[in-house]
């Protein structure tokens, strides 16, 4: 928000349009296994302090890069609001495997949240579309609803992802492209 005005400016815009929804999670990204449940609180709210400051709303699904996870989360993001949460790291930490692509993600004190569970695959790749076949097929064949992620920063996606996109606008083959 400081160092680009007018990339927060456009995000405002993006999402007052409906073309963005955000997801945001917590202030910092310490691993949450050497966090106490008071300090896990006390980041996700200054997070979500953050996105109400810069955008003028909450982020509306919890999303992390790092830090993993915690048995307590579930709980506190149903507390915040959350509606949904990618339940993966971008950053190579391992997750407990969740056995589907879309799961509800049940922790301590009964909380739980929808969440995309399966780990995105990288859209600047050209492997990630040449294997996509075998990735659609593994959803159908182990996931009540099949889903299949892909993550990349704005701009580095491959001109397949590109194509892959065209095709999902024009006909199902490839199923439906959202954005969560």
């Amino acid at each position: 928000a400081e160092r680009h005005p007018a990339v927060l400016a456009d995000l405002r815009a993006a999402i007052a349009a409906g073309r963005v929804e955000p997801c945001g999670g917590r202030e910092d990204l310490r691993p949450l296994d050497l966090c106490s449940p008071e300090e896990i609180r006390d980041s996700l709210a200054t997070g979500r302090g953050a996105w109400v400051d810069h955008v003028g709303r909450p982020a509306s699904a919890y999303a992390a890069i790092g830090g993993g996870s915690s048995a307590i989360l579930p709980q506190l993001l149903a507390g915040f609001g959350y509606g949904a949460a990618i339940w993966s790291q971008f950053d190579g930490s391992p997750m407990p495997d969740a056995g589907g692509g879309r799961i509800r993600w049940e922790g301590t004190g009964g909380g739980a949240i929808e969440s995309l569970a399966r780990p995105p695959l990288d859209a600047s790749r050209a492997t990630t579309v040449l294997e996509l076949a075998d990735r659609i097929g593994d959803a159908l064949d182990h996931d009540h609803a099949a889903v299949v992620a892909f993550a990349h920063y704005a701009g580095a996606a491959s001109p397949w992802h590109a194509l892959l996109r065209r095709i999902g606008r024009w006909c199902g083959l490839v199923g439906t492209f959202v954005t969560p």
